[in-house]
């Protein structure tokens, strides 16, 4: 399970684990959005389950968040095209300043 909390217009995101009564707080810088906070946990869940090597077993992770599982599973998809171009191809992702004279940004 995961939480999202403000408190003085600063996130952080929340994980707990009843089955173990696992927490953990993770603070976001204070011009995050609750969306990131709401990703980050997702992420932090996943990464407590890692070193106990769970395995044969149904993992479900809740959100409240309908655009942090929707912009998840989008770069699910993204992540599996690439890996699939990359094969036989030398692919590479690189952030580009908007603007300045790149054709087609």
């Amino acid at each position: 399970m995961k939480g999202v909390s403000r408190i003085n217009n600063r996130f952080s995101a929340g994980v707990y684990g009843p089955r173990d009564d696992q927490r953990k707080i993770i603070p976001m810088v204070s011009l995050s959005k609750v969306f990131l906070a709401d990703v980050m946990a997702i992420l932090k869940f996943t990464e407590i389950l890692m070193p106990k090597n769970v395995t044969r077993t149904r993992i479900r992770t809740y959100s409240d968040s309908t655009a942090a599982i929707a912009a998840l599973a989008l770069v699910w998809e993204c992540t599996q095209a690439l890996e699939k171009q990359s094969g036989s191809n030398k692919v590479t992702l690189e952030w580009i300043p908007e603007h300045h004279g790149i054709p087609g940004n």
